[in-house]
C-alpha cells in the first residue's frame, strides 16, 4: 500500500494533526497515518527495540543542562538523507498511535516500562539507542537491547500525550470541540480527499549513515638532528589563545591572544630564547641554544633530536650530564 511520504518520518509529522482533526476511513491521510504507525512497529521488531520514533531530546542534550531536539525516524520511510544516524525512542509517539491503534499502543507503553521509561511524572522524554551515545554493557544472547533513558520531561510532549490519550479514550473530545467552529467545519472536505491511483511512485532516500567517521591522515613526522640549519623550523601548537612555539634548536616564545608570555622577536636567520629546562636527574640547567651561523662544517650535534608530531614537539639534548628533554 502506497503513503505520503514526509520529510524524516516521525510519528509527530504524521499523527499530530489526529489530536484536534477528524480522520475519514479510506482516505489519503488516514491510510498514510496508519502505514506510518505500521511501519515503525515493524522497524522497531527488526531492531528488537519499542516503537515509536519522533523528534525528541536525546542523550547528550542532558549533559549541558539543557534540552535540545533531534529528528529520528525509520531509515526507508522519509525523504531525509541519513534518517540512519540515530535511533531515539520517544513514549509520545506511542501516545500519539493511541488514537490510531490503541490495542498495539497498549503493548508498547508496557515494553517502554519495562525498558526503565516510566518516571513520576509519567513517561520519560526518550531512550536513547543510539550506538554512538549508548553505553556499551554486556547483554546475554537474545536479550533486549540497552538503551539510555533522558530522564526529562518536556511539556509540549506531556501536553499531546494527554490530548492524545483522551482523544483514544473518551471519543476525541478536544477533536468535536475544534470541529465545533463554523471555519473548521467549512474545510472539512480537505480531509477527504481519496488516495489518488496514477501518481508517480517516490523511492526514500537509501539507508546510509551522513556521519561517516572520516579517516585521519597520517601527521607527517619532522626531525631535525642538528640545530644548525639555514632558517629555524618551528612547531606551532594553540587553541586559539594560547600559542606555544618551538624551534628545532630547541628555542622558541609563547604568546596569549598576541600578547608576548616570554621574549620573542620575530628573525628568520636565527633562533629565540626560551625558558630554561632542569635535568630531572642530576639537576643540570640548560637553555635554547644561543644563535649559531650555519657553515659547511657544521653537520649535527651529538645528542641532539628535535621534531613535531601533530599536537607534540619534543626536543632532546644529550651533553656530558644524562639527557635533557622539553617537549610541548
Amino acid at each position: 500500500m502506497s503513503t505520503l511520504l514526509s520529510w524524516s518520518a516521525t510519528l509527530f509529522e504524521y499523527l499530530m494533526p489526529l489530536l484536534v482533526l477528524r480522520s475519514y476511513p479510506e482516505t489519503l491521510l488516514d491510510e498514510s497515518c496508519r502505514m506510518a504507525v505500521r511501519r515503525q512497529r515493524e522497524y522497531g521488531r527488526q531492531l528488537g527495540v519499542p516503537w515509536g520514533i519522533s523528534e525528541s531530546g536525546f542523550t547528550s542534550s542532558t549533559t549541558t543542562g539543557t534540552i535540545s531536539t533531534r529528528r529520528s525516524a525509520c531509515r526507508d520511510s522519509g525523504l531525509k538523507r541519513g534518517l540512519a544516524d540515530d535511533l531515539v525512542i520517544a513514549p509520545y509517539a506511542t501516545a500519539l498511535a493511541a488514537m490510531v491503534d490503541p490495542a498495539q499502543a497498549v503493548i508498547n507503553f508496557r515494553r517502554l516500562t519495562e525498558a526503565g521509561a516510566s518516571g513520576p511524572y509519567g513517561f520519560y522524554e526518550a531512550i536513547d539507542y543510539s550506538h554512538r551515545r549508548t553505553v556499551r554493557r554486556p547483554r546475554a544472547p537474545g536479550a533486549p537491547k540497552q538503551g539510555t533513558v533522558v530522564r526529562a520531561f518536556l511539556a509540549h510532549h506531556q501536553g499531546m500525550s494527554l490530548v492524545a490519550i483522551a482523544n483514544a479514550v473518551l471519543g476525541d473530545p478536544m477533536v468535536r470541540r475544534f470541529h465545533a467552529d463554523p471555519r473548521v467545519e467549512a474545510t472539512v472536505l480537505l480531509l477527504q480527499e481519496r488516495a489518488p491511483r496514477h501518481v508517480p511512485i517516490t523511492v526514500p532516500r537509501p539507508a546510509q549513515e551522513t556521519r561517516v567517521a572520516a579517516t585521519t591522515p597520517m601527521a607527517a613526522l619532522r626531525r631535525f638532528r642538528t640545530p644548525h640549519t639555514l632558517h629555524p623550523h618551528a612547531q606551532f601548537l594553540t587553541n586559539g589563545a594560547y600559542c606555544a612555539i618551538v624551534t628545532n634548536s630547541g628555542g622558541g616564545a609563547s604568546l596569549c591572544r598576541g600578547r608576548a608570555v616570554t621574549r620573542y622577536r620575530e628573525d628568520a636567520t636565527r633562533t629565540w630564547e626560551a625558558s630554561s629546562s632542569t635535568s630531572a636527574m642530576c639537576g643540570a640547567a640548560w637553555s635554547g641554544p644561543p644563535p649559531i651561523i650555519p657553515s659547511p662544517g657544521n653537520r649535527g650535534l651529538p645528542g641532539h633530536a628535535a621534531g613535531g608530531e601533530g599536537d607534540l614537539s619534543p626536543a632532546r639534548r644529550r651533553h656530558r650530564h644524562p639527557a635533557g628533554d622539553r617537549g610541548l
